[in-house]
């Protein structure tokens, strides 16, 4: 069931890790708090900007990453220095169906995420 639904993380986009603009936009993030995946939608102040497209770390691709990790993040939809800047900072988007179910399975989350969730839900 985890693996169904989209978990909470936070994360900032690093200065000078801005390695294309657009079509697809890959700049560098380090997960500050939570849990990512590929397809994940991003937000920034709780409106959405993007989908993951593709995480890469050390020039490979991943399938997930974690707190304190620094991996660099494809997005076809969006155009840094418009839509994203360097220094900001973005969360997954949470519907409320996720929260819901992660509300269910809070027992197998990390704990940095159960802190996270507990302040989406309270905004």
């Amino acid at each position: 069931m985890l693996n169904t639904v989209t978990r909470p993380a936070r994360l900032r986009v690093l200065p000078g890790c801005v390695f294309r603009q657009s079509k697809p936009a890959v700049f560098g993030v380090e997960i500050t708090v939570g849990f990512l995946k590929p397809h994940y939608k991003l937000s920034k102040k709780g409106k959405v900007v993007g989908e993951i497209k593709e995480i890469q770390k050390s020039g490979s691709a991943v399938e997930e990453a974690v707190s304190g990790d620094r991996v660099a993040l494809s997005m076809d939809d969006i155009v840094m220095g418009k839509n994203i800047l360097e220094g900001d900072i973005l969360e997954t988007k949470l519907r409320a169906e996720d929260i819901k179910i992660l509300e269910k399975i809070r027992h197998k989350l990390r704990d940095d995420e159960k802190r996270l969730l507990e302040e989406i839900k309270n905004r």
